[in-house]
């Protein structure tokens, strides 16, 4: 389930989306309520930051593709994604690695798409967190990637090597070879 996008919310309403059961005590700098959009414990928050989160991890089953020297891994042609939708009414139609080979070392981005009933805001969702194999994770917001839009209803963010440290950089590339799941989510 999501949260309301927006009017009237309720901390049982986020408490419930978290995984707490319905009418328990909780309260706002729960860890497990603060994860939803990504706090850490006593920081500032307002209510409105809880609109349209869910505490959904899709999982990104990977495939590759190449061609014309570009190499893709993760979902493009190839690998899918569970579930496909975030927020109110988006679709998840591409996550991948990109590559292109004869490029110097570290030439390497990031590429989500979405789409939805008209073009899909720039602000659909405020962070990616994409968990590693090794148990770390990287946390990427929408207002760091670089992003367009096509058709009349895709929005594509695109991060690069500037977006990650060097040690989520190098597990990037290592979990993103075309094989195996990743976990991430979507805020």
């Amino acid at each position: 389930m999501t949260l309301p996008a927006s009017g009237t919310i309720s901390l049982n309403e986020i408490h419930v989306e978290a995984g707490g059961s319905s009418g328990s005590l909780c309260g706002v700098n729960d860890a497990d309520i603060r994860d939803l959009i990504s706090k850490s414990s006593g920081a500032s928050m307002s209510f409105s930051e809880w609109y349209g989160v869910s505490r959904e991890t899709h999982t990104l089953t990977q495939g590759s593709y190449s061609g014309s020297g570009i190499n893709y891994y993760g979902y493009f042609i190839n690998g899918s994604i569970s579930p496909t939708t975030f927020g109110s009414s988006y679709t998840i139609d591409h996550f991948y690695r990109k590559t292109v080979t004869g490029q110097a070392a570290g030439y390497e981005e990031l590429w989500f798409w979405a789409d939805g009933i008209g073009t899909v805001p720039t602000n659909a969702f405020t962070t990616l967190k994409i968990y590693f194999s090794n148990g770390t994770s990287v946390e990427l917001a929408s207002s760091a990637a670089s992003y367009t839009t096509a058709n009349s209803s895709y929005t594509i963010w695109k991060y690069d090597i500037s977006d990650f440290t060097t040690a989520e950089f190098s597990q990037f590339n290592s979990d993103f070879d075309g094989s195996g799941n990743i976990d991430l989510k979507i805020t």
